[in-house]
């Protein structure tokens, strides 16, 4: 995007995962309850089409509805 997008949560971010890797990402966010390690590798679809690998380092803290409440990180292209 030219320009931060005005609004940005689960629902727009899930969109822009490449359909394949979804079923995974959505797993591994739902399956945070309390504070863990976020190590993950998923792709995604830009706006022009490309596809690109992002890599996940962090922490996410859930809570009991297995909401994401808070997370801190790094995410890397590592295409």
């Amino acid at each position: 995007y030219e320009q931060m997008l005005p609004e940005w949560n689960f629902s727009i971010f899930i969109k822009h995962v490449h359909p394949a890797d979804r079923k995974f990402v959505i797993g591994t966010f739902n399956s945070i309850r309390h504070p863990s390690a976020l190590n993950l590798e998923y792709r995604i679809i830009r706006k022009d089409g490309a596809v690109r690998w992002l890599a996940v380092k962090g922490k996410a803290e859930g809570n009991s509805e297995g909401q994401i409440i808070r997370s801190t990180g790094v995410i890397s292209d590592v295409t």
